[in-house]
């Protein structure tokens, strides 16, 4: 049987980890691999708004990459298409 392992984290220093610099590079690379992904999309493409895909970083309590469709049609293929959903499902 294997034995009792006991973790306790550091709040202070998952704190620090969440806003890390590495942690940070992860994350907008993924978001990068994701409006790639996005651009690609046929609704996209076909609306001719691989230009309008963007990827935003922000720091709040943690590192965050927000890819967007930077165009009033945005939220309108979005909902029709699923072209960022399905970039991040896909």
């Amino acid at each position: 049987m294997a034995a009792k392992v006991k973790v306790k984290l550091n709040p202070a220093g998952m704190q620090a980890m969440l806003k890390s610099r590495g942690i940070a590079q992860a994350v907008h690379a993924r978001a990068e691999e994701v409006a790639a992904r996005a651009r690609q999309d046929a609704a996209i493409v076909r609306h001719e708004l691989q230009d309008a895909v963007d990827v935003e970083d922000v720091i709040t309590d943690r590192a965050v990459s927000i890819v967007a469709i930077a165009h009033p049609a945005g939220r309108g293929i979005e909902g029709k298409h699923s072209s960022l959903t399905k970039a991040v499902t896909g």
